[in-house]
């Protein structure tokens, strides 16, 4: 099983929590209990950043994986459960042209004004112009990260990024896009198409 990067460092507090408790109890067989639950703890960890691969989709791509909140001409919005992959990938096809951190409060993600929440926004110039990719975190979520740069070239389905436990992802829909996604639905970052381009429509 593929592990988004920076797994280690979450897991290994737990892992050494562990072999910890598990010495001690030689001595005190009452912590056993406490070592067995920091590596199910260690393994539910490495688990949350899970890495799968994906044959991508047509057209506009989901950047994350979980259930569409909000549709809109303009943008479509996705909320991460805490079970959901979190790696956030290239809806479309550009160049980066800014990757900007910016803070906030912590919302739960799933609440009106949560875009107003810390997180990091991924501009791409594509064939139809600027596009944001908005990574949000949430009220458990406490860090998004973009792993890719200024002047770098991405394909739809790159990796592009991850948000530490839930979350959620805005992405931009260029003019004339025509959304195929609806609120509730299931999609998967990469595979499911969210819009129609509006190339496709004519």
């Amino acid at each position: 099983m593929r592990l988004a990067k920076g797994w280690e460092l979450f897991t290994a507090p737990w892992v050494l929590l562990g072999v910890v408790f598990s010495l001690i109890s030689r001595f005190h067989a009452s912590l056993m209990a406490l070592s067995v639950a920091a590596f199910v703890v260690a393994v539910l960890v490495a688990l949350f950043f899970r890495d799968p691969e994906r044959s991508i989709g047509s057209g506009i791509v989901a950047a994350a994986d979980g259930r569409i909140q909000e549709v809109h001409e303009e943008r479509i919005v996705t909320f991460l459960n805490v079970h959901d992959v979190h790696v956030v990938r290239a809806p479309y096809s550009g160049r980066v042209v800014r990757v900007e951190r910016f803070e906030g409060p912590r919302r739960p993600a799933f609440l009106e004004g949560a875009e107003k929440n810390a997180g990091v926004e991924i501009a791409l110039e594509t064939r139809w112009g600027e596009q944001v990719v908005h990574l949000i975190a949430g009220l458990v979520a406490r860090r998004a990260v973009a792993w890719v740069k200024e002047g770098q070239n991405v394909e739809k389905g790159q990796r592009i990024g991850m948000i530490r436990f839930s979350s959620r992802v805005d992405i931009a829909l260029p003019d004339g896009a025509a959304p195929t996604a609806h609120e509730g639905d299931r999609v998967k970052a990469g595979e499911t198409m969210l819009a129609e381009p509006p190339e496709d429509r004519l």
